[in-house]
């Protein structure tokens, strides 16, 4: 992993929401790798927490920074917060700014679409995840 000191520059961040699996996990480490600081918004158990940790080193050992928050997205409290810090690690860069923004939450929305009980789909698992990748930033 590179030093603090002989990290690259970069003035472009992304924001990543579902920063720790699947799609999320590879675009986070892929930007990085492309010249990007990565915000990461995921939701974790401690039996994950691991594998976020294992992400973020992933983005430093390719230049970038990675600040990353464990928190729910859909929770509007808790969105604020992230923006908040979001807006203190940009303003403490002369130049940086967002320049990608990839929503990646699935929440309960890889359930089939037909089926019996709690196995199908029904409308919050949709919902949720469309209000929080489309409206939430």
């Amino acid at each position: 992993m590179p030093s603090r000191a002989t990290r690259r520059a970069s003035t472009g961040w992304a924001i990543v929401l579902g920063a720790s699996s699947g799609f999320g996990e590879a675009a986070s480490v892929a930007l990085a790798k492309a010249g990007r600081n990565v915000f990461g918004v995921h939701l974790d158990r401690r039996a994950t927490l691991p594998n976020a940790e294992r992400i973020v080193g992933e983005i430093e050992a390719a230049g970038g920074r990675a600040i990353f928050w464990n928190v729910n997205a859909a929770d509007a409290e808790r969105r604020a917060e992230v923006v908040a810090g979001m807006k203190e690690a940009i303003s403490a860069g002369p130049g940086e700014s967002v320049d990608v923004l990839l929503p990646s939450l699935a929440f309960g929305t890889l359930k089939p679409f037909l089926g019996a009980g709690k196995e199908r789909m029904t409308h919050a698992p949709m919902v949720i995840p469309l209000d929080v990748m489309a409206h939430s930033l």
